[in-house]
């Protein structure tokens, strides 16, 4: 009489050991995506209504960040014209890193020399020749139309929720 082995169950870490793709198990697939998770991000958005020339180079806005400009639009929410376009404005202004041109496929700074790099701010109004004392005068004057900053504030929010993703159409579905 011989006796079968018994089939045994695999440990939670041999299941995610095996291979995926004939390359990588499953549990090397989540620590290089955590990598990649924690890894530095940033985001190029066109301006719209600038044919494809300038652009703005996002970073993920910290939250402790994103909750100080919440309860700063609570306080000021009686002066407002709008709180969903003043903290549109925001975000766009909390997020930017840098203004960019945009030359064939090159991205370089608006102003190579400026250091820090120019931003959504009165330096920005200075180089294209228009009047702003605030920066979210600023981000005004330079969209034209409060759905040009909603939408791109929005595109900005959506990227943030996973910054290893292209924004593309697909990533954003309906806006």
């Amino acid at each position: 009489m011989t006796v079968e082995e018994e089939p045994t169950a695999l440990t939670a870490i041999e299941g995610a050991s095996q291979i995926v793709d004939g390359s990588q198990s499953l549990l090397d697939s989540v620590i290089a995506s955590r990598e990649e998770i924690r890894g530095e991000h940033h985001l190029d958005l066109e301006v719209p209504g600038y044919k494809g020339v300038l652009w703005l180079r996002f970073r993920l806005i910290p939250f402790k960040q994103t909750e100080r400009m919440g309860e700063r639009l609570r306080r000021e929410s009686k002066k407002l014209e709008s709180m969903t376009l003043t903290g549109a404005i925001d975000t766009l202004i909390a997020g930017c890193e840098q203004v960019m041109l945009k030359d064939g496929d090159t991205l370089r700074p608006i102003d190579p020399a400026a250091e820090p790099p120019v931003k959504l701010e009165q330096r920005l109004a200075e180089l294209l020749r228009f009047e702003a004392d605030t920066a979210r005068k600023v981000v005004r004057e330079l969209f034209g139309n409060d759905y040009a900053i909603t939408q791109t504030a929005v595109r900005l929010s959506r990227w943030m929720t996973d910054t290893t993703r292209e924004v593309d159409e697909d990533f954003l579905g309906e806006i």
